[in-house]
């Protein structure tokens, strides 16, 4: 091999041994990542009594001054390895917690629901908003208050 060849090679491991991020890393560290898909179950109101663990939030209806108190007993996140405590830690202290956007059908569900009703809120979120997009809303009789 010439001497060409050599620092062709050299070259071409360089490259290979280089730290070239992914596209998606890129995009991240731009501040452009993608929307998390989250689901908070819980009910309406303080926690019952009895009922052990859980987060109390405020949700705020769209920039209006309706809030709701919010028991939330779990937090997943669909769409990616975070962890729903992450967001919760992120989000502490802020009043209310999330804004929710929804239409008017979704709203009217939350508008009616009861502390005796457990309603899971489905939706997507970006990392360090506050504006929570509903996707889906829905009731059903909640299970004992330690159960989870």
């Amino acid at each position: 091999m010439g001497r060409h060849g050599s620092a062709l090679v050299a070259a071409v491991v360089a490259l290979a041994l280089a730290d070239i991020p992914r596209a998606g890393a890129q995009i991240e560290r731009r501040g452009l990542q993608p929307p998390e898909l989250i689901q908070l179950s819980g009910h309406v109101g303080t926690p019952l009594p009895g009922e052990t663990g859980g987060w109390n939030l405020k949700l705020g209806v769209r920039f209006t001054p309706t809030l709701y108190d919010y028991h939330l007993v779990d937090i997943r996140v669909v769409n990616s390895g975070r962890l729903g405590e992450q967001i919760l830690f992120g989000l502490a202290g802020y009043e209310p917690t999330f804004y929710l956007f929804g239409s008017p059908e979704q709203l009217a569900v939350l508008a009616s629901a009861t502390a005796q009703e457990r309603l899971t809120i489905t939706g997507w979120r970006r990392a360090g908003s506050r504006v929570f997009n509903i996707t889906e809303l829905s009731s059903a009789p909640a299970p004992s208050p330690t159960a989870r």
